[in-house]
């Protein structure tokens, strides 16, 4: 039976608008970055300089997160349409699947039945090889004629193999798969290093890993093998 899909989606604005306030805001603080003397020598002008640092992190944030509301609505929308698309689509898909296990069935046992008859072709072939021989032999015997060429021809080998049926519709080609079963031993350069686990670890180990630093005289420290961890400042706006 046929029939119709509705897909209800939230409600968006038909047009996006970032006030003219913000860019007079994000020149302002360009303007002010750009006039900051290069080398920062005074208590006053660190102080100046952070103070700068966080209105422009924070102008910056304000975009962002304006961003991510006006985006929010067209992320679910996009999201419902794939929802509602995937289940009308998951019968078909699985029509899909019943239909290419029947044709990869198929050509399995076509495969199957061209090597038996390639196979029973060769015996064939190889018995017809060995006949003219045979009559040499029984010529020699029975007329006692040596070095005499017989002329005893080939018989042809007329037996038509079966052959994969051809279809515009369908690709058919042999592909490599792969599946690993011992990832143990897989070469180095195929593993990538698991860089959550490793931070979750020093986040764990936070300070024995400073104090182990604070005692290393070249500045780093290794661990285990394979990670140095080093203390490297950053600043942030609050």
């Amino acid at each position: 039976m046929s029939k119709n899909l509705l897909i209800k989606l939230p409600a968006t604005a038909p047009e996006v608008r970032i006030s003219s306030d913000w860019f007079e805001a994000r020149d302002n603080l360009i303007e002010q970055a750009a006039t900051l003397e290069s080398r920062i020598n005074t208590d006053n002008g660190y102080l100046a300089a952070a103070e700068l640092f966080c209105r422009v992190t924070k102008t910056g944030n304000r975009l962002e997160e304006l961003r991510k509301q006006l985006c929010r609505p067209l992320q679910d929308a996009a999201k419902i349409i794939k929802d509602a698309s995937d289940q009308a689509r998951k019968p078909l898909e699985n029509a899909k699947k019943s239909v290419q296990r029947k044709l990869l069935g198929f050509i399995s046992r076509r495969e199957k039945e061209i090597a038996a008859a390639e196979h029973r072709r060769n015996e064939i072939e190889m018995s017809a090889d060995e006949e003219p021989g045979a009559f040499e032999l029984l010529s020699d015997a029975e007329f006692e004629l040596c070095d005499t060429i017989v002329y005893n021809p080939k018989p042809a080998v007329d037996l038509p193999l079966p052959e994969m049926p051809k279809s515009s519709n369908v690709a058919v080609k042999k592909q490599l798969k792969f599946n690993i079963r011992e990832p143990e031993k897989l070469p180095r350069s195929w593993l990538k290093p698991d860089t959550a686990s490793i931070r979750e670890w020093i986040n764990l180990n936070r300070d024995a890993l400073k104090q182990a630093l604070a005692e290393s005289p070249g500045g780093d420290f290794q661990p285990m093998p394979g990670i140095v961890v080093r203390l490297e400042t950053e600043i942030t706006a609050r």
